[in-house]
């Protein structure tokens, strides 16, 4: 009798622990719903990308060099938004080709911002006086123009 309840619970166990769980099928997303959920992900981060890159103009005002990196990123972070949007919007257009190309493109804007704001940073403001005539010099290694003093 103990045999075979033992024997009764060893079967029971095997039936209930081997059964594997059943799932319901993986539900494909529409592009649509692809779409969405994209829109959502960069729309707020390039936002966020596009407020810093305006930000840095009033503090590159001076430097030649970094005010033409942050202008030409600037016109490349337009044309790259509006191509994503716009792959977004063509029903023609892989979600996926597009998502990569965001992803690649949202990083390579981070580097650019990176090494701008550094270079922001560096910038340093000096005043220089002649006579009655004040000059603001922003650079990486500021000079006053010939004639003028640099104010303390």
């Amino acid at each position: 009798m103990k045999l075979r309840s033992l024997l009764f619970v060893l079967v029971a166990s095997f039936i209930v622990g081997g059964t594997a769980p059943v799932y319901a099928e993986d539900v494909v997303p529409t592009r649509a719903e692809e779409v969405a959920v994209l829109q959502v992900k960069y729309a707020a981060m390039f936002d966020t990308q596009y407020a810093r890159f305006l930000a840095l103009k009033p503090k590159l005002f001076n430097d030649a060099s970094s005010t033409s990196i942050l202008k030409s990123a600037i016109i490349d972070f337009l044309e790259v938004r509006s191509m994503i949007e716009k792959n977004l919007v063509d029903p023609n257009t892989e979600v996926a080709s597009t998502k990569a190309y965001a992803s690649e493109e949202f990083g390579e804007f981070e580097v650019t911002l990176g090494k701008l704001e550094y270079a922001a940073l560096k910038n340093k403001l000096i005043t220089c006086v002649k006579g009655k005539k004040i000059k603001k010099i922003a650079a990486l290694k500021p000079v006053c123009p010939k004639g003028y003093t640099k104010k303390k």
